[in-house]
């Protein structure tokens, strides 16, 4: 038992963990690849089998945003791939494949054209991730300039944050780029 490491257990059973999440990544992407093109082409309103019902994102502050521009089939297919990751949590764990920076905009992408004012707390939320961590990615946001924080008029302890126009255009930009579009 004198060569028994425990920081090396650890990193090994780390790197076993890091090779099968990066396998099960690649054979996600492969079955997104092979059946999101398809799966695109059907309009209805269940193409990836979710409902274009906007209930978790109203059942938040309902407070009037500034006016987004038309942002045409876009939003519907952010409202899809926000259902469909929180779907994909139920398949796979919910920590396998988080990205709190994309979920934080997809779900400012969508309040702006539902008009609607998302506080840190609602965007926080949104991420998927603990409170903390949420709060840095929203700081990287921010000073990266993709996330715009306004006061509260009404309520001085409150910020909300929205996509900047730059950042929104982007998105847009990026969808139309996909073939979705």
């Amino acid at each position: 038992m004198e060569n028994w490491n425990p920081r090396h257990d650890v990193t090994q059973t780390s790197l076993t963990r890091r090779a099968q999440v990066k396998n099960l990544t690649a054979q996600f992407e492969k079955w997104i690849s092979d059946n999101l093109p398809p799966l695109a082409q059907n309009t209805g309103p269940d193409w990836i089998g979710v409902a274009a019902d906007t209930s978790a994102t109203s059942a938040r502050n309902s407070s009037a945003a500034p006016a987004a521009p038309t942002m045409n089939g876009s939003v519907d297919f952010f409202r899809r791939l926000q259902k469909a990751r929180n779907r994909r949590a139920n398949f796979f764990g919910g920590d396998l494949f988080v990205d709190p920076a994309w979920d934080i905009m997809i779900d400012l992408y969508i309040s702006a054209a539902d008009h609607k004012q998302i506080s840190i707390s609602s965007a926080c939320m949104a991420s998927g991730a603990p409170p903390t961590t949420a709060l840095r990615y929203l700081a990287s946001l921010t000073d990266a300039g993709i996330i715009i924080r306004t006061a509260d008029a009404r309520d001085g302890r409150r910020i909300f944050v929205r996509l900047s126009d730059e950042a929104r255009q982007t998105m847009t930009n990026w969808y139309e780029s996909t073939g979705f579009a």
